[in-house]
């Protein structure tokens, strides 16, 4: 039998020991922000979710197999901290792509009107507006906590009280 490796595997990522018939090998390399979650076999995505493989297990006789290595991408969460407001809430994103902050946050605080989004609750971090495209460059697992930012609205104007 014989073994192709498709794209996403190299042979400096395996080590084989086998007999004619009798494969077995192990991913030894890791990519940044994903987790190993097994083989797909050729065109027919059977999978097998172990890293070591013994093919002959799976088949028998003349055999060829192409096999891809199954990258699960590791994500990170925001949590939207309703600082004061209300409505809380959490978005998950995975690490290999950028994300859009929500923008139907519709928390409300008693006298305030909701600005966007800040990494710190005093509004000295990174500021954020809702619907915002951006790359948080986290490590995988991380969390962001996002914090709702409120302006108290002032008003101008003269009030005259007491005339007929």
């Amino acid at each position: 039998g014989s073994i192709i490796f498709a794209k996403g595997v190299d042979s400096s990522m395996i080590s084989t020991n086998g007999t004619t018939h009798s494969y077995s090998f192990t991913v030894t390399a890791t990519k940044e922000d994903y987790t190993f979650g097994g083989w797909l076999i050729g065109g027919s995505g059977t999978e097998i979710t172990s890293a070591t493989v013994n093919l002959s297990t799976l088949f028998t006789g003349d055999y060829t197999v192409t096999l891809y290595a199954h990258w699960i991408p590791i994500g990170y969460t925001i949590i939207y901290n309703p600082n004061g407001g209300s409505g809380s809430q959490t978005q998950t994103v995975t690490s290999e792509t950028t994300v859009t902050l929500d923008s139907t946050y519709s928390g409300l605080r008693d006298g305030y009107i909701f600005i966007g989004w800040n990494t710190k609750n005093d509004g000295t971090g990174t500021h954020y507006a809702t619907g915002q495209v951006c790359t948080f460059g986290l490590e995988s697992g991380s969390t962001v906590i996002l914090f709702a930012q409120w302006i108290r609205p002032s008003y101008s104007g003269s009030l005259t009280i007491g005339s007929t």
